[in-house]
């Protein structure tokens, strides 16, 4: 049983993101692995390189981060738990700061807007203190940053 609240129990990161792209690009740059390494890393100075996703409900996915000096190597991975195809993504999370048996749930939801472009709305937690929290978000501001560069050079490019 997967037991749903309206309130978290603990500390979260709540965001809410426009862009100019449509709602099908965006979903396309968290569900394509060779489009995730382009903006799943929290830093200019970091990589993703190696990506995997199994998208289907209790598929996976592993997502190989280092600094580009390879001084240090992590895995975030989880399974999915909901997958709505350009509307809703739910999957699990861990890797990076937390241990291996601490994991959390990353809950996106995908929605046009009346310009064109298109919104998501991401929840991340429950986390264990604020701490992790601030931390995690920190890494998706980051991730977003990269990833808004990238739906900008598509736009133009594309």
């Amino acid at each position: 049983m997967f037991i749903r609240s309206s309130e978290p129990a603990g500390p979260v990161v709540q965001m809410r993101l426009t862009f100019r792209a449509p709602r099908a690009m965006v979903w396309r740059t968290f569900t394509d692995a060779e489009l995730l390494k382009k903006w799943h890393f929290a830093d200019p100075g970091w990589e993703t390189y190696d990506a995997k996703v199994e998208l289907a409900p209790l598929g996976t996915y592993e997502l190989h981060i280092r600094p580009k000096d390879r001084s240090w190597d992590s895995c975030i991975h989880g399974n999915f738990v909901e997958v709505r195809d350009q509307e809703r993504l739910a999957y699990t999370f861990t890797g990076a700061a937390e241990s291996a048996d601490y994991y959390t749930l990353v809950t996106v939801r995908f929605e046009d807007t009346e310009d064109g472009g298109s919104a998501l709305e991401l929840t991340h937690g429950v986390f264990a203190d604020e701490e992790a929290r601030l931390m995690h978000e920190q890494g998706w501001f980051g991730c977003f940053s990269q990833l808004a560069a990238l739906l900008d050079e598509e736009l133009t490019t594309g």
